[in-house]
């Protein structure tokens, strides 16, 4: 007997076709939505992991920001006042840096440092404010890291 062709019969009177190598369509379905899960998976894990890494070139560009703020109070025997240095433009003339002011993630701003309990200590703070849309992250680093919960915290 060997394989069984179209038209021929197996004895029960059905005929049968010769077999072929294909995919149903429920099986393409199934493989597109498997694919489609992963996807989304992989998504969520890569948007996560560009907010952690914003946050982390935030805090970089905080501790230069600190340290230029320090060599500025050595040089000028003070921090400057927040009017010199609430923008990027600004932190760049007055603090001689070089960030891109073009389409930045993060609106910076230095201030000094106000301890409701001690006199005025000659400390700056810097923050960051993310500049991205139903964002409200906001980091604060001091220039006197033993200040508890300033270093480069929410």
């Amino acid at each position: 007997m060997g394989d069984i062709t179209e038209g021929e019969c197996d004895g029960s009177g059905a005929a049968y076709m010769k077999s072929k190598i294909a995919f149903t369509l429920v099986e393409i379905m199934v493989v597109l939505v498997i694919i489609g899960v992963l996807s989304s998976l992989a998504m969520m894990s890569f948007s996560g992991s560009m907010e952690k890494a914003a946050e982390r070139e935030a805090c970089i560009n905080m501790e230069s920001i600190a340290s230029a703020s320090t060599i500025y109070r050595i040089n000028n025997g003070a921090y400057p006042v927040a009017t010199l240095v609430d923008t990027l433009a600004h932190i760049n003339l007055n603090l001689k840096m070089d960030f891109p002011v073009s389409a930045p993630k993060w609106a910076y701003a230095v201030t000094p440092y106000e301890a409701p309990t001690l006199p005025q200590l000659p400390y700056a703070c810097v923050q960051a404010t993310r500049l991205k849309t139903g964002s409200t992250t906001v980091l604060k680093l001091c220039t006197d890291t033993t200040i508890a919960g300033q270093s480069c915290s929410k």
